[in-house]
């Protein structure tokens, strides 16, 4: 149960603090934790009693909880595995939590981190076979199917382009189109009727429609040949 929301004036700000706290730097906000923290932070802002000024206050601790997903990646020398499935899945909830929010930045942003976890996998995983990376960007593609807004798509398309397609399709070009054939093979109607949606990701894609997928995928192939 999420605890209820305290007022305003007991509202602690920043959540970096306690990451560099007792707790060690970032590591009290790796996985779980920080899906937790991110959730109550949600509930918090739902509350309609808190002042404006606090409201933003913890849309700015929720922004830097996204940028801490970035770092989890990036800041990694060499990746050895590939435990992100549940990393994923968290984004996606919180995508699913801006886009209702119409926090259209936030969308993008998670779209941008998403992307920049794939590109950490192509440069520093072991992965010799070249199927995580785009099951990464299958994510974002998500994303950019639940705004269904072209803008999204457009930072997508353009965040994919910078620094990784190009050497993506030199080392693998055997799965130019598996983006595209691995969003295809989705089908909401199978997942609605039989998935046991225990992820977040299985609720998201059952409340997708197969015409909704192929409008995404009729959009970025031509960007992305």
């Amino acid at each position: 149960m999420v605890p209820h929301a305290q007022p305003a004036k007991r509202y602690i700000s920043k959540p970096a603090r306690l990451a560099q706290g007792e707790s060690g730097g970032y590591s009290f906000y790796i996985d779980s934790n920080i899906h937790h923290i991110a959730t109550i932070l949600l509930h918090i802002y739902a509350d309609d009693s808190l002042e404006q000024h606090t409201r933003n206050s913890i849309r700015k601790d929720i922004q830097w909880i996204v940028s801490v997903y970035w770092r989890m990646y990036d800041y990694q020398k060499e990746i050895k595995g590939t435990n992100y499935l549940a990393v994923l899945d968290h984004l996606l909830f919180l995508a699913f939590h801006f886009n209702q929010l119409e926090w259209s930045e936030e969308v993008k942003e998670i779209v941008s981190v998403i992307v920049s976890i794939a590109k950490s996998f192509f440069e520093k995983s072991k992965d010799q076979y070249g199927f995580d990376p785009i099951r990464i960007l299958e994510r974002a593609a998500y994303v950019c199917i639940l705004s269904g807004r072209q803008d999204v798509v457009d930072d997508f398309v353009q965040n994919v382009k910078v620094g990784f397609w190009d050497k993506y399709k030199e080392k693998f070009p055997e799965h130019t189109r598996l983006l595209s054939s691995e969003l295809l093979d989705i089908d909401p109607v199978d997942l609605r009727l039989n998935s046991s949606k225990l992820k977040f990701e299985d609720e998201l894609l059952a409340s997708f429609t197969r015409e909704q997928i192929e409008e995404f995928v009729r959009r970025i192939e031509p960007l992305l040949s």
